[in-house]
């Protein structure tokens, strides 16, 4: 039985203040870590990929490489189908970018696009990142 309270009395003699210098940095040191492993399990573009990709996840591939910047589309030799890809524009305003580009020259800035019939600021804006000028 003095085992038993000897413990309690080493316990009880410990100050209050070195117990928190020890509890802070190893909490800390558990949130880190903790931290690290979701980082590290949670980033997708540092995993390998598997070279058989089901369809799906091939055309999310696809769409995410349209976005990449070497996949922009310059407006000033961009052609018919190139600039069917951007979103609000069809075959229409497709023809009538390169009619106003044939007319006019080279666009010297994306907004400059507004000036097409039929091309608002809106669509110009939600392709923005798609695009680039040479």
């Amino acid at each position: 039985m003095t085992t038993g309270a000897g413990t309690a009395a080493t316990s009880e003699a410990v100050p209050a203040e070195t117990k928190r210098q020890f509890l802070l940095p190893a909490a800390a040191a558990a949130v880190l870590a903790l931290l690290f492993l979701l980082l590290a399990f949670d980033a997708p573009k540092y995993r390998d990929v598997d070279a058989t990709l089901s369809p799906s996840v091939q055309m999310i591939t696809t769409a995410q490489e349209r976005f990449l910047p070497e996949a922009r589309i310059d407006i000033n030799t961009a052609d018919l189908s190139q600039l069917q890809q951007l979103k609000g524009i069809g075959e229409k305003k497709a023809q009538a970018i390169l009619d106003y580009r044939a007319k006019n020259g080279r666009f010297r800035s994306l907004d400059e696009l507004t000036l097409i019939s039929g091309i608002s600021a809106s669509i110009v804006e939600s392709n923005r990142e798609l695009l680039t000028l040479s």
